[in-house]
């Protein structure tokens, strides 16, 4: 009895060695045959928005890569400022500074094969676009709503990141050049600072700092492309983006109390001059 549970014991780790000796061999044979889905895994998790798109793809076909730059316009509703709980002032914008706006994108050409060779809605191109700008809100602050008592201006300066999941497709081609809209929905980062210069020489002024307010967004616009070689083609977009509600921190590191700071609707339009290259 006691010689037949050796000669067990003696199997089992016989075969726990010869597992670990076949363990290399079993591993890189694994490896050989999941080793194209690795490739394809890459793709959906680092190049494409949706990741069940990248894994019908063995290779970078069809991927394409744009960088944009181009000015901005800005539009900024009025905001409030409650220096008193009983007291509310009306921050008046005058303008909002323009400036530029920089952009890179990657993308993903969907039906590629299906839609080739075809005048009418020739291509769908869904991007994930990364943008930043940088603008200044500038107005007078109008104690108790009244215009008639302006004693102090304003100006907040902020800037915005934002990422967004655009679609693109074309509607028509002509001569080498496709027309299409553009829609978009993502996330803005927008970081706002506050601060107010007195007039006169006996009212206070709000200094908040800067605040990062996150947002969800969305654009429309318009764009065309016209292509130049192969694969590189030349791009101009009009999109117009609603950045949704900034506002400074709540609170004013001057001598001057604050109940309620303002925050600010922000919308920009932008026209954007590109390059992008197709794989």
């Amino acid at each position: 009895k006691i010689a037949k549970q050796l000669k067990l014991k003696l199997q089992k780790e016989s075969c726990f060695i010869n597992s670990l000796r076949c363990f290399p061999q079993r591993t890189l044979a694994l490896n050989k045959t999941i080793a194209p889905y690795w490739r394809k895994l890459f793709l959906s998790l680092f190049f494409v928005p949706f990741p069940a798109l990248a894994l019908t793809s063995t290779t970078f076909k069809d991927l394409d890569l744009s960088i944009a730059v181009g000015p901005s316009w800005y539009k900024a509703s009025n905001g409030y400022v409650q220096p008193y709980p009983t007291e509310t002032d009306l921050d008046h914008v005058d303008h909002v500074t323009k400036s530029t706006s920089y952009q890179i994108g990657i993308g993903y050409h969907l039906f590629a094969e299906q839609l080739a060779n075809r005048q009418f809605f020739n291509d769908f191109l869904i991007q994930l676009n990364a943008s930043q700008s940088s603008a200044t809100i500038k107005g007078d602050v109008w104690d108790a709503g009244n215009p008639s008592m302006q004693y102090q201006s304003f100006k907040a300066p902020f800037t915005t990141t934002r990422l967004m999941v655009d679609i693109k497709p074309s509607l028509v081609s002509y001569m080498n050049t496709m027309f299409y809209p553009i829609a978009g929905l993502g996330i803005a980062w927008n970081r706002l600072s506050y601060t107010e210069t007195q007039t006169t020489s006996y009212i206070g002024a709000v200094d908040a700092p800067a605040h990062t307010s996150k947002n969800l967004v969305y654009d429309l616009g318009l764009g065309l492309s016209s292509k130049i070689t192969e694969n590189m083609r030349v791009t101009v977009e009009y999109i117009s983006t609603h950045l949704g509600r900034m506002a400074p921190c709540d609170y004013s590191t001057s001598e001057q109390t604050v109940s309620s700071m303002p925050n600010f609707p922000v919308q920009t339009t932008t026209v954007l001059f590109g390059l992008s290259w197709r794989f």
